[in-house]
């Protein structure tokens, strides 16, 4: 490739915080209903999120993002993990689906196994629906009046309590056990209040926590409810203890915690101070957490370290790292961690959080020539895909973690684009790749330089180490596995409509395609079933359901209406 040619990204920036977690959708979920981030890098119910240190370049960026720099250049970019481009997150419950439609103001609730639709009024500018544990009922933020509603649903009716949060929060997090809701604004991008302007400089560092119990309970009064706490400026992550008792607030340079059920003693939050400028730059930072809540794991950009935050003992622990981590990542069961080390062509694994006491526990898994500075873990055994996005690099390679055994894939192989991301199936045997593409326009000079040129994904069986490449003319917005793994659904937007393709995981072969006039919102899987659903902008309410083997299509629109289906 020549040197001057950018890397092409595939996708405008959608920053939704958090991922959540819907029960057999598709693999390795890290974000709990409660807000409890193991890191959102196995795809939920729609693919990734971006949880990096820089979003991707639009096409015609020419800011960073070279062909592999000579010596003396500047070094790669960070590197970055991507998301399709949604518009609302579903909360799954036990028997309900819950997405917000910004469209119409309101909360589509469906009934995975009659795909029955009820449309649920709530506040103005509904934002993603939380799901509350061990229940029917869910917590949607309204952006739109700065309010909170509560949804609690059975087969004969909703009930839906509304309070007053004073500021248009942009993120929300239930606690385990949906007691209390914590609601935040995002500083991890520059703030904007509903009207494009300045946001409010009091909520840039302000939450607000619901007393959800209370508020089930009748409880109107905002002062009886809410009650809303100072804490450090730039609010990126809220994560809980297990118990669900304790709220730990990561700003910037410090976390807050949150006792839940004794605010009132605690009119100034407590703080635990990270008191490392390396790692006070948000945009080059990750914050991870354990699967119980104790512990909070930093990592950054300039850094050749790692930080664990003990939030029982308010203690701040250090690991030293032969050089800068560009990803770090948990063992589905997180008891083990790995960091890719970009700078040395190696992954350190160890486990956590026993390496913090003893770093002779330390495994470091040499790559050669292998380019890595992304790993995604497998969400089934203790193995990771490993690529770089930072450059153009038709390159991708597995690792197992037990073994330290390294196979890595390249055009020899199959593999005839660069990696943009990568996501495994749920059962771990084949996994989708997004491609990158470069900055080039006819005529092309070879078929080469057209496939470099053209967005795309690939199919992958691990086992056979066989790529099946799928050229597009559009990125893919989104997409979505069966509970199985064995299928898959891709969301792509054309000229002058929208296409939903299914492929079959296991021959990696596209066995149908379905086109939209409407523009689709979200697509996700019902869970305990073989249906893909999309929502749909639309004035009246429109919903799609497509079946993941025979890709039968039933679409509903007016829902919001009477429910008259197509």
């Amino acid at each position: 490739m020549d040197e001057g040619r950018l890397i092409q990204t595939c996708y405008a920036v959608a920053i939704l915080l958090g991922v959540f977690a819907c029960a057999g959708c598709t693999s390795g979920s890290s974000v709990s209903p409660a807000g409890v981030t193991n890191k959102p890098k196995s795809a939920n119910a729609a693919g990734n999120i971006f949880d990096n240190d820089e979003a991707p370049r639009p096409r015609g960026d020419q800011g960073s993002g070279a062909s592999p720099p000579d010596a003396g250049q500047a070094p790669p970019p960070p590197e970055q993990e991507i998301i399709p481009i949604r518009y609302q997150r579903p909360a799954t419950t036990r028997n309900y689906v819950y997405v917000a439609n910004e469209t119409l103001g309101k909360v589509i609730r469906i009934d995975p196994e009659t795909r029955q639709v009820a449309s649920i009024p709530v506040g103005g500018k509904p934002g993603e629906a939380v799901a509350i544990e061990g229940e029917d009922a869910a917590a949607v933020l309204n952006r739109g009046d700065g309010s909170l509603s509560l949804i609690i649903s059975s087969p004969e009716t909703d009930v839906v309590h509304t309070v007053s949060l004073g500021e248009p929060y942009e993120n929300l997090a239930l606690s385990p056990g949906g007691q209390y809701a914590v609601a935040w604004f995002d500083r991890s991008k520059p703030e904007k209040s509903a009207d494009g302007q300045s946001a409010s400089s009091i909520a840039a560092n302000q939450i607000a926590v619901v007393n959800l119990s209370r508020l089930r309970q009748g409880g109107a009064n905002r002062k009886e409810v809410v009650e809303t706490r100072t804490v450090g400026f730039r609010a990126t992550n809220v994560f809980f203890n297990k118990e669900g008792t304790r709220a730990f607030v990561v700003a910037k340079s410090e976390v807050s915690v949150a006792d839940l059920g004794n605010l009132a003693a605690q009119p100034l939050l407590p703080r635990l101070r990270i008191n490392d400028k390396s790692f006070e730059e948000v945009e080059r930072r990750e914050v991870l957490a354990d699967a119980g809540g104790r512990y909070l794991y930093l990592r950054s950009l300039d850094a050749d370290r790692l930080i664990a935050l003990d939030m029982v003992n308010n203690q701040k622990l250090e690991l030293k790292l032969p050089s800068a981590p560009s990803d770090l990542d948990l063992s589905p069961n997180g008891a083990m961690a790995v960091a890719v080390l970009r700078g040395d062509s190696s992954v350190a694994v160890f486990p956590v959080p026993g390496v913090f006491t003893d770093p002779s526990s330390i495994r470091i898994i040499k790559l050669g020539s292998a380019a890595a500075g992304s790993a995604v873990m497998s969400p089934v055994r203790n193995e990771a895909l490993l690529f770089t996005n930072a450059e153009y690099r038709e390159q991708l390679s597995t690792v197992n973690l037990d073994k330290g055994e390294v196979v890595t894939f390249d055009s020899r192989h199959g593999l005839d684009k660069a990696v943009l991301a990568a996501e495994y199936a749920p059962d771990g045997s084949s996994a989708l790749i997004l491609h990158a593409y470069l900055a080039a326009s006819p005529p092309f000079t070879s078929v080469e330089e057209q496939v470099d040129a053209t967005p795309g994904y690939s199919l992958f069986n691990l086992q056979a180490g066989v790529f099946a490449l799928e050229r597009l003319t559009s990125d893919v917005k989104s997409w979505v596995f069966s509970p199985d793994g064995a299928r898959l659904a891709l969301l792509i937007p054309s000229k002058d409509a929208f296409e939903v393709q299914l492929a079959d995981m296991r021959s990696l072969l596209k066995v149908s395609s379905v086109r939209f006039q409407s523009n689709p919102e979200f697509m996700g899987a019902l869970p305990g079933s073989r249906w893909v659903y999309i929502t749909h902008k639309h004035p009246a309410g429109r919903i799609t359901f497509m079946h993941f083997d025979t890709g039968e299509v039933r679409t509903i629109t007016g829902f919001d209406l009477n429910s008259n289906a197509d």
